[in-house]
């Protein structure tokens, strides 16, 4: 735990400016009012579901957020890393392939024609978490191959020189913060994520067999997040901007949690900069996965447990 707390100061030490974290939190507070006031992603946004045009509008919304992040980091800096080709060549495949991920959604019409109604619900939200191999790992292993230089390492998927202790602890550290949540109303109308549903009794199997087999596909799918936002928004764009990755990362990262409650987005923001930052000192990824399913699993089980409470 000691890594992480010295790998937090270090780089406060180098990136902190005043104005520079006063501007990024100001842009998130506008951010996060305007879209929990107006519903902005649930109601704007997801009416679009079933429609490719809704792909444009989170490539929009995302990009926003994350280039207004980059514009005002670069203010701070004599070299702006904004006026390189390379810069916005990469970061803009990358939201492409969040927005792209994020309103995918062919397997829905090929679950609801090919098998019975009483499992669409289940295969739809497997499918939900396993769709990033097709919108985000395959896609980036091409676009890896074709043009990264370095292919020593995919994106941080390493485990050279890494101590998983400390996430253990972190981990560890997060269990009260996520019981009280659990308390929430918000908390429990979102979670667990899978909900009631009729796939163990129409195949014939025990529930938790099918919600374990859920549990593993969620899994999945956070692995994929890892590895776009730490992954490829931090590591990926070390060598053009250097710690100025971090904050743009740390602020579209709290706007795709947008859909989810508003207590969330916001400890998504305090997650994310941890998670940057250790990403950006360890160019590894593997610590933020670990955390990230165990936090994900961590907040469905205590779901489960309240929703037993009468």
């Amino acid at each position: 735990m000691g890594k992480i707390v010295q790998c937090i100061k270090t780089f406060l030490a180098e990136d902190f400016k005043l104005g520079k974290y006063l501007l990024q939190i100001l842009l998130l507070t506008i951010f996060i009012c305007f879209n929990y006031y107006y519903d902005f992603e649930d109601k704007v946004i997801d009416a679009y579901a079933g429609r490719e045009i809704r792909m444009l509008f989170y490539f929009l919304m995302y990009g926003f957020a994350y280039y207004a992040s980059c514009l005002i980091t670069a203010c701070s800096q004599p070299h702006s890393f904004i006026l390189r080709s390379d810069f916005w060549f990469k970061s803009s495949f990358f939201l492409a392939l969040l927005a792209f991920d994020a309103a995918f959604f062919y397997h829905r019409p090929l679950i609801q024609v090919t098998f019975p109604s009483e499992i669409h619900y289940y295969l739809i939200k497997i499918g939900n978490n396993l769709k990033s191999l097709l919108t985000i790992f395959i896609p980036l292993a091409i676009f890896y191959v074709s043009y990264e230089k370095d292919k020593n390492r995919f994106y941080g998927f390493t485990a050279k020189g890494i101590d998983l202790r400390p996430y253990g602890i972190l981990l560890l550290l997060m269990v009260p913060l996520i019981v009280a949540a659990s308390f929430e109303e918000s908390f429990i109308q979102y979670y667990p994520s899978l909900k009631d549903n009729l796939a163990a009794w129409y195949l014939g199997i025990p529930k938790w067999v099918t919600i374990v087999i859920f549990e593993l596909a969620y899994a999945f799918d956070f692995i994929a997040v890892e590895l776009v936002f730490r992954g490829c928004m931090v590591i990926g764009l070390i060598k053009v901007m250097g710690k100025d990755a971090v904050l743009p990362m740390v602020v579209t990262y709290a706007v795709y949690h947008f859909g989810k409650p508003a207590g969330e987005a916001i400890s998504a923001i305090f997650g994310g900069y941890i998670l940057g930052i250790i990403a950006y000192n360890t160019r590894s990824i593997l610590g933020g996965i670990v955390v990230h399913i165990g936090v994900a699993w961590l907040m469905d089980f205590f779901a489960f447990l309240q929703k037993q409470i009468p």
